[in-house]
C-alpha cells in the first residue's frame, strides 16, 4: 500500500508536462492535448488566486496575461471540438477569461474571484460532460 502511494506521488506529476505557450504561439498548437496542457499551465496559478480579497500589481499583470492566453486557448480548443457541449464550455471559458481581464484592468478582486470561479466551473463542466 505504501509503495503504491509513493509510486503515485512520483508518476502523477510526471504525467503532466507544462506547456507555457506565449499568446502568439497559441494558434499554432497542433492538438487538443497541447491546448489542454497549455490551459492547465496558464490557468493553474490563477486557481490559487480565487477568493483573495486583494492582489499585488504583479498578480494583476499575471491575471491580464492569463486572461488573454486563456481566451485564445478557449478559441483554439474549438478547432479540436468534441461537439456542441464542448463548444459551449469553450465559449464559457473564453467569456470568463475575458471577465478576468476586465477585473484585472479595474483591479476588482471580487470580480476577479468570480471570473476565476467561472473558469474553474467551465473546466469541470466540460471535463464531466465531454471526456
Amino acid at each position: 500500500m505504501r509503495a503504491a502511494l509513493i509510486l503515485s506521488l512520483v508518476l502523477v506529476p510526471a504525467c503532466f508536462k507544462p506547456l507555457d505557450a506565449p499568446l502568439a504561439e497559441i494558434p499554432k498548437l497542433g492538438s487538443i492535448e497541447e491546448v489542454m496542457r497549455a490551459n492547465e499551465t496558464v490557468a493553474g496559478p490563477q486557481w490559487k488566486m480565487e477568493g483573495a480579497t486583494s492582489y499585488t500589481d504583479e498578480d494583476w499583470a499575471k491575471a491580464k496575461d492569463a486572461s488573454a492566453r486563456l481566451a485564445a486557448l478557449a478559441e483554439r480548443s474549438k478547432e479540436f471540438s468534441r461537439g456542441d457541449a464542448f463548444n459551449k464550455w469553450a465559449d464559457t471559458m473564453g467569456e470568463q477569461a475575458k471577465a478576468l481581464g476586465a477585473a484585472a484592468e479595474a483591479k476588482d478582486a471580487a470580480a476577479a474571484g468570480k471570473a476565476i470561479g467561472g473558469m474553474k466551473g467551465a473546466c469541470k463542466g466540460c471535463h464531466s460532460e465531454t471526456r
